[in-house]
């Protein structure tokens, strides 16, 4: 059974190339797609979601103001926040809200699935069984 993603950022040439990304790796599976935070919060509700991809910042609700709803609401979620921003600062907002890692945007296509796989790495899969080290 394969983990499965939400994809939230309000560009849609982003959000469809990270949808890409998952589409191809047979362990994961996008079931929904998000255009900003609070919809990705009914979204997620609703799919029940392994992994939510969120971007920083998107109208309506950002990524960082999503994710303790999220965690708070679905609290085995694993959240990974794509941004243009980086610094210590973000990493210590993105901490602070529940956020278990931080991708630069420009470099998801190469750091997003292994961030990803790590994160879930120590996790069980969602048939039960524990991730291969």
């Amino acid at each position: 059974m394969p983990w499965i993603v939400l994809v939230a950022d309000d560009n849609a040439l982003i959000r469809k190339g990270v949808t890409r990304l998952f589409e191809v790796e047979s362990d994961f599976e996008v079931s929904g797609e998000a255009e900003h935070g609070a919809e990705a919060i009914e979204k997620a509700l609703v799919l029940k979601p392994h992994l939510v991809v969120l971007d920083f910042s998107m109208p309506v609700m950002n990524g960082l103001t999503a994710a303790p709803i999220l965690r708070k609401r679905l609290p085995e979620v694993i959240i990974i926040m794509l941004t243009m921003f980086s610094g210590e600062e973000m990493e210590t907002s993105a901490r602070n809200a529940g956020i278990h890692a931080l991708v630069a945007k420009h470099q998801a296509a190469t750091h997003l699935i292994p961030t990803a796989r790590d994160l879930f790495q120590k996790r069980p899969t969602p048939n039960g069984k524990r991730a291969a080290a």
